[in-house]
């Protein structure tokens, strides 16, 4: 049972006066670097950004402080802007977790001002089609509002835009208004003319093979998507065009050898940029220039659209050439510096190393390896902070992906661990070290009590939880299918033994809990009614809340919402709940699909310390000695007669102990702790939390068990 769930009470009693309190998950706030995460390069920016995958990206002065800000549009549909809080001249980009102007994207965006009324609109795609946001604002506070579902042409048909590629808005014809151009995947450019104003777009279709252009790369001389951007790159007053293709390791440099009224576009290069830094990807790049420093030059930014897993996030060239002869050299292939282990990041938490604060463990999937990377809390239990030690852990890895789960499965006071993979099996790696030193054996197969390894269809995403308050750990598991696979430990705290249990998470003899697809399970005690919960992510990126209205031994299990959290996180979340900062409540870490992780943090407790005034009955608690060994005395004054409950958790939020329930009358009472959790068996060292709780109000201490 999970501590943090005695906090969310409706209602808090104040005297005589009742206050009602929402306790729904408004009480989760959005947090972006408020524990700092390191690496080999020093501290990462934007940590719990989420993390990108095939970013699509512009730079443009979104907020009207006249410097550059970036947009962006994920691969998984997530969006948002990073807001350059630096200068034009030193640009610092920040992950901004305010939406501004309540713009939307899907498919691709530009932003363009189209009706020359000195603040930006955009366009975003809509199928094959194109929608169109007008900014009804300003510059500096943008309001962007549909104007267009479906644009149309001067004969009033759809434009048509293939999904797949970039498109663009540009005056190619040097008549002051802007103009379409987008790519097919025959390798050729369509251009619409606008033949309205600069107030009033009017497109016209010219023609799909524009200036007779026509792509054809990679090694089978294929013709796909293209990602288009126009730019005067050698200072001749008309616009050039870069190319990046589907089938393109690089990017192609097509130079306007005419004027800017009359284009004439030659291919001068299928590489670029022309020296030892040229763009070498496994494909379909996108670049967009832009004078980022303000020393009036093109700089050139490129992300790469081809494959989630690579590398590369958003690669950035300075332009140490002249406004006329240009020559970009790399600076960084991840301009944007945020937190982020490739692909669906899997965190869990454990303290690997007994130095009583939580380190990270995470799986990864990537191609063609996941990997599992390990970050260090250098901080304390109450102030935490992370370095990037390892991104594969002990060696640990497995086909496609891996996902962690540890708990203590031999009782010998140190995590093992378990392997969800892709294939739908798992591993078991024995921890052969100590509580100090983690030292993970070669992974088995985890099999069950037939001795038949264990296999869930495909990707496995594993979780230990005692289940049954039996003391020992049993195994849920999830999957692609959506379900969630239940293994009782039917051994003891020594040995396990998982036997599957079918029903467990049924809702009728026929029918199962199901999320669609890729269910992440995540087990506590959520509403404090004695009963566990069940927490999931899905392929769709919906956070589920499970009640069980049942017991622990016959769950009855009720859908409460689909969206635990509000937010967009793209696809395949994976929930962590965690006192992260021992301030004895519950927060959320959130793995995605894009490799990164959301935090949210329970701000509740803060906010009823704020609001709360002793009611007349009321008590006080003292813990002596702290830190402990072999045990710590409760001290407890009541004014009046009441009933208390006193619990120990873990610094996970397990209950592992109940000390005491029932009545007391007014006065002093102690109560002593030995470091035994309700099976009488001797806990690990490490900071406990004692909860004494009237129906009035709650007391939490934190102590530290030393052996």
């Amino acid at each position: 049972m999970s501590l943090f769930n005695y906090l969310l009470k409706p209602f808090i009693i104040f005297a005589s006066l009742l206050i009602a309190f929402n306790t729904y998950p408004q009480q989760y706030q959005r947090k972006l670097n408020i524990f700092p995460i390191s690496d080999g390069a020093g501290l990462i920016k934007n940590i719990y950004s989420g993390g990108h995958n095939n970013i699509e990206h512009q730079l443009i002065d979104i907020d009207g402080d006249e410097d550059l800000d970036i947009p962006f549009l994920d691969s998984d549909g997530t969006f948002g802007w990073y807001e350059n809080i630096g200068d034009k001249f030193n640009p610092d980009f920040e992950f901004s977790l305010t939406q501004i102007g309540n713009f939307t994207f899907s498919d691709w965006f530009y932003f363009v001002d189209i009706d020359a009324d000195n603040d930006l609109d955009y366009f975003t795609g809509n199928a094959d089609h194109i929608s169109f946001y007008e900014n009804i604002g300003s510059v500096n506070s943008p309001l962007f509002t549909l104007n267009q579902d479906t644009v149309r042409n001067n004969e009033g048909q759809p434009i048509f835009s293939e999904f797949g590629s970039n498109p663009l808005f540009t005056d190619v014809d040097n008549d002051n208004d802007y103009d379409f151009i987008t790519g097919n995947s025959a390798g050729t450019l369509t251009f619409y003319e606008n033949i309205g104003t600069a107030q009033s777009f009017n497109f016209e279709f010219i023609t799909s093979q524009w200036q007779d252009i026509i792509i054809i790369g990679g090694l089978s001389n294929d013709h796909g998507a293209s990602s288009l951007d126009f730019v005067d790159i050698d200072d001749d007053n008309d616009l050039d065009l870069f190319w990046g293709d589907f089938f393109s390791a690089s990017m192609y440099f097509i130079e306007n050898q005419g004027t800017a009224s009359s284009p004439d576009m030659q291919l001068v290069s299928n590489v670029y940029p022309t020296n030892a830094d040229s763009i070498q990807t496994s494909g379909f790049n996108m670049p967009r220039f832009a004078d980022i420093d303000a020393d009036g030059d093109y700089d050139l930014f490129v992300s790469v659209l081809y494959d989630p897993t690579v590398s590369q996030s958003l690669m950035f060239y300075k332009n140490n050439g002249t406004t006329s002869i240009a020559n970009h050299l790399l600076i960084t292939e991840d301009y944007l510096k945020t937190f982020d282990v490739g692909n669906t990041s899997a965190p869990s938490f454990v303290d690997i190393d007994n130095d009583n604060d939580l380190d990270i463990i995470l799986g990864s999937f990537n191609n063609p390896l996941g990997t599992l990377h390990f970050l260090k809390n250098i901080g304390t239990s109450t102030s935490p902070a992370f370095e990037y030690l390892d991104s594969s852990y002990f060696g640990i890895e497995s086909d496609l992906s891996v996902s962690p789960t540890l708990a203590d499965l031999d009782n010998d006071n140190d995590p093992d661990m378990i392997i969800g993979k892709f294939n739908g099996k798992l591993l078991i790696y024995n921890n052969n070290g100590n509580p100090n030193s983690p030292q993970f054996t070669t992974g088995e197969s985890l099999l069950d009590n037939n001795g038949v390894e264990i296999d869930v269809g495909t990707t496995a995403v594993p979780f230990l939880f005692d289940i049954d308050n039996d003391s020992d750990k049993d195994l849920i598991i999830g999957a692609f299918n959506g379900k969630f696979n239940l293994y009782k430990n039917t051994g003891s705290i020594n040995n396990y033994i998982f036997e599957k249990d079918t029903f467990y998470f049924s809702l009728t003899d026929t029918t199962f809990l199901d999320v669609g697809d890729n269910s992440t399970p995540f087990i506590m005690d959520y509403n404090n009614d004695g009963v566990n919960d069940l927490f999931s992510g899905s392929r769709n990126g919906a956070l589920y809340q499970f009640q069980n209205e049942g017991t622990n031994a016959n769950p009855l299990w009720n859908e409460v919402t689909n969206s635990f959290i509000q937010g967009n996180f793209g696809a395949t979340t994976i929930p962590y709940f965690v006192d992260i900062d021992s301030d004895t409540d519950t927060d959320l870490f959130l793995g995605n699909v894009k490799g990164g992780v959301y935090l949210y943090i329970n701000t509740l407790v803060s906010n009823v310390a704020d609001l709360e005034i002793e009611p007349i009955s009321t008590f006080s608690v003292k813990a002596f000695p702290n830190p402990f060994n072999p045990k710590v005395s409760l001290d407890i004054h009541l004014n009046n007669e009441m009933k208390i409950t006193i619990e120990i958790y873990n610094i996970i939020g397990e209950k592992v102990k109940q000390l005491f329930n029932g009545y007391l009358s007014s006065g002093e009472h102690r109560f002593i702790w030995n470091g035994k959790n309700q099976a009488n068996e001797i806990l690990p060292s490490g900071n406990y939390i004692i909860l004494a709780r009237s129906e009035l109000v709650k007391k939490a201490l934190k102590v530290t068990f030393l052996k």
